[in-house]
């Protein structure tokens, strides 16, 4: 019964997922910052939403003003948003659109020797914006993310080495949130370290297929539909785990071993796998550079992301195993699982609607 309503629960909430939404309330997202530096000087690329364009201009979403008046403010506010440490100014700058919703800012200056960059967007009065996105010198580039803690992107020692996309990979699965809480709803429902080991090797399979796909273009999908299903992996998953738990099935750490076959979990983390990996490449894509190389990046990235996640069970499962055992705190597992569906509900109606 799990499994059947697991199954009817995803392919609802793909069809949900999948239909056209209307606008949604303003959410900040991510930059895209692509930099090249060569020996004429610094070339950067700032891709963004024009929404948060709006809001760090300090303009409503719904402020009328025409298109060219508004490239030309975002002109002026780039060194507001980017600059360099140091003596070095942008000296060209060009806005354009890109895309249905998007606003591309191009600049250049004539400083081969400038030593950082500073993303002053992410500590912003009006709107904290982190960037993510590429450092190229020469043949050479690495990926890099630039939030409110990060120091300013140093413009040397740019490495495309393995290195550099396994830590992103590291980092992408113990800041992602919603990867982590599907992770613990499912490891609720694994009493024993092999079953840990099928659910968390389907989870893996399923989006390592997904992450190559998405990464190397071959499967593209909206975003807005993956992150929302994303939400709703959380929601199915502890939902059948709590389903168990009222039915006295639940294989939870620190009980008395497996009481059921674990097809339904290993379905789920199959199938939620494949949203998962495709939010995972959407990641990767934009840590590209362009006309890069893509194999050696998806297969650090991807390594990266199973050694962060073998960390987080590595952690998670001792715990869970230690409540399981002891009575007062085993009452804290269907609590948890209640907390995951109230959850995934909630950022997936985010997600969809605003």
């Amino acid at each position: 019964m799990p499994t059947r309503l697991a199954l009817c629960a995803l392919a609802a909430l793909i069809v949900a997922a999948l239909r056209p939404t209307p606008a949604t309330a303003h959410d900040a997202g991510e930059a895209r910052l692509d930099v090249r530096v060569t020996a004429d000087g610094v070339r950067a690329e700032v891709l963004l939403a024009r929404v948060d364009a709006l809001d760090l201009l300090g303009l409503d979403e719904d402020a009328a003003i025409e298109d060219d008046a508004l490239y030309r403010a975002i002109a002026r506010a780039l060194p507001e948003w980017l600059a360099f440490e140091g003596g070095c100014r942008w000296a060209e700058t060009a806005v354009e659109p890109r895309g249905l919703r998007g606003i591309a800012v191009v600049a250049s200056a004539p400083c081969p020797d400038a030593t950082a960059l500073d993303w002053k967007a992410a500590r912003h009065p009006r709107l904290k914006l982190r960037a993510i996105g590429s450092l190229t010198l020469g043949d050479a580039s690495a990926p890099f993310t630039l939030g409110r803690a990060d120091p300013p992107l140093a413009l040397a020692g740019g490495d495309a080495s393995f290195g550099a996309f396994l830590l992103s990979g590291v980092e992408h699965i113990l800041i992602g949130w919603d990867h982590l809480a599907f992770l613990l709803a499912i490891l609720i429902g694994c009493g024993t370290l092999r079953r840990v080991v099928a659910v968390v090797t389907a989870f893996t399979v399923a989006h390592s297929i997904t992450l190559a796909l998405g990464a190397t273009g071959v499967l593209v999908l909206p975003s807005g539909p993956v992150e929302a299903l994303i939400a709703a992996s959380i929601a199915v998953a502890a939902a059948v785990g709590l389903a168990r738990w009222r039915a006295g099935t639940l294989d939870h750490p620190g009980g008395d071993g497996p009481r059921g076959s674990a097809a339904a979990a290993i379905a789920i983390c199959f199938g939620f796998g494949l949203v998962h990996g495709l939010g995972f490449a959407g990641l990767l894509a934009e840590m590209l550079p362009p006309d890069g190389a893509v194999l050696a990046p998806l297969v650090a990235f991807n390594l990266g992301v199973e050694i962060g996640q073998i960390a987080v069970v590595g952690v998670l499962f001792p715990v869970l195993a230690f409540a399981g055992r002891h009575p007062i705190a085993r009452r804290s597992l269907p609590i948890m699982l209640t907390g995951l569906v109230g959850l995934g509900l909630v950022v997936t109606g985010m997600r969809m609607f605003g």
